[in-house]
């Protein structure tokens, strides 16, 4: 979730920018703005009028995702603090397939997260593409691609509402139905039905009054409620016990039917059904495969797998 509040702020910058920009301008708008065209105001397009740009100069693809779009990553190299920095992806060449389970592992400081995020949008590529049905991410515009995506990022936001206002924030009025279909999902029925106004119990601004496993399973529900095309979950199960885990994953499943998934995780247990697993080491990937694949070859993966305790039978 994004705040617009500073979005006429960025003019000034923006338009310095825009001007020196052709196919980048959508990411350069996307990174300042946080929305595509659709939302732009009569102030902002006339900011871009003075620059000499129009929206259509902006290269933003604002056409539907098609059903079968992989995303792929084609020589991706990736820093935070300029070209001398330390490369946090490093030549990365992998492909997420639709409709498939693809989880992401690796130690701490590998370059899962940023892959994650570089998925959703929120990063560009120093080197090399990430390509979204043969087309850049960066070429969509923001709000058709973020409209197709479910989400459970390590830094959720819970907002100061209603915990079915917070489920269902997908929509003006939450479907209560669907509400109950994805708190089943999340496993937190029982946590809901003992409070004394259950889905209208109020909750406040980033999670207050739910402790930090509640939250998160918070947070599943709503990516469950929305039932994107596209589902991102980093570390969303970090928080629980080994027996709320075991059972929203089971849940999960069913979640995941006929939907493109990609599971960042440090608990290789939540990992172990995916169809594909990509193993990171220093921004590299090192291997692919299956759990069974890759147990069988005793490489990097069970070497993580053999050191985690919860997997080590």
């Amino acid at each position: 979730y994004y705040s617009y509040d500073t979005e006429f702020a960025a003019e000034s910058a923006l338009t310095t920018a825009i001007a020196q920009v052709t196919r980048d301008s959508s990411y350069i708008m996307y990174a300042l703005t946080g929305h595509g065209e659709s939302s732009l105001g009569s102030d902002f397009t006339e900011t871009l009028s003075n620059a000499g740009v129009t929206v259509n100069d902006l290269n933003l693809n604002t056409g539907e995702i098609p059903e079968d779009a992989d995303i792929e990553f084609k020589d991706v190299v990736f820093q935070y603090n300029g070209p001398h920095s330390e490369k946090v992806l490093d030549g990365i060449n992998i492909k997420v397939p639709h409709n498939k389970v693809t989880a992401i592992v690796g130690a701490s400081g590998s370059g899962k997260t940023t892959m994650l995020k570089m998925m959703l949008g929120f990063y560009e590529p120093v080197s090399g593409e990430v390509l979204l049905g043969g087309n850049r991410i960066g070429d969509y515009s923001p709000s058709v691609w973020r409209g197709e995506c479910g989400t459970v990022m390590q830094e959720g936001f819970v907002f100061s509402d209603t915990i079915a206002g917070n489920i269902g924030v997908s929509d003006e009025k939450p479907d209560m139905e669907k509400v109950r279909k994805a708190v089943r999902i999340a496993n937190i029925e029982d946590f809901i039905g003992g409070l004394p106004l259950r889905y209208n119990t109020k909750i406040g601004a980033e999670g207050n009054g739910v402790s930090t496993g509640q939250k998160q399973r918070l947070l599943i529900a709503r990516a469950a409620y929305k039932g994107s095309r596209y589902l991102f979950f980093d570390e969303a199960t970090n928080s629980l016990d080994a027996n709320n885990e075991k059972v929203i994953m089971e849940n999960l499943d069913e979640l995941f039917e006929n939907r493109t998934v990609v599971i960042v995780a440090h608990r290789l247990s939540t990992v172990k059904n995916a169809d594909n697993i990509i193993v990171l080491d220093k921004g590299r990937v090192v291997e692919q495969g299956t759990h069974k694949e890759l147990t069988e070859k005793k490489g990097y993966y069970y070497e993580l797998v053999k050191n985690q305790l919860e997997l080590g039978n």
